[in-house]
């Protein structure tokens, strides 16, 4: 599949840690519904953190324009 992505620099503000709820929004928001709610269930909840961040540089990426 053709991949796309984005990069951001800057200064962390925050790093928290990340509940259930928040993982399968993210998950479902990427994935879908069914592929978030199996990503979410096989994470290690208490292994995952948020990485809150002041973005100053950005680089976006999309393999699937390229052609």
């Amino acid at each position: 599949m053709p991949y796309s992505y984005v990069r951001v620099e800057g200064p962390v503000v925050d790093i928290e840690t990340t509940s259930y709820e928040q993982l399968l929004a993210m998950a479902q928001r990427y994935l879908g519904d069914t592929q978030g709610n199996r990503y979410t269930d096989a994470s290690d909840i208490d292994a995952q953190i948020a990485v809150r961040m002041s973005p100053e540089r950005w680089l976006a990426v999309d393999y699937g324009k390229s052609a």
